[in-house]
């Protein structure tokens, strides 16, 4: 019951939009989550790797039904 709901608001762009601009969220958001698309994550990564940091991405989501 409890993770048909969450995956609900999972989906929901209203409720993303909420937790992306928020103050008490938004902070985190932008801190672990680069952007949207690959490309946004590439670059985030590319620019930590010249830092010297080390980056995993992972490609989430319990929606995620193309293996590719």
């Amino acid at each position: 019951m409890l993770r048909h709901i969450l995956l609900l608001l999972a989906r929901s762009h209203q409720v993303k939009e909420i937790v992306t601009r928020l103050p008490v969220s938004s902070g985190i958001v932008n801190r672990y989550v680069p952007g949207e698309e690959t490309v946004q994550a590439v670059d985030a990564s590319r620019s930590l790797i010249e830092d010297g940091l080390h980056v995993t991405l992972d490609f989430l989501g319990e929606d995620t039904l193309d293996e590719a």
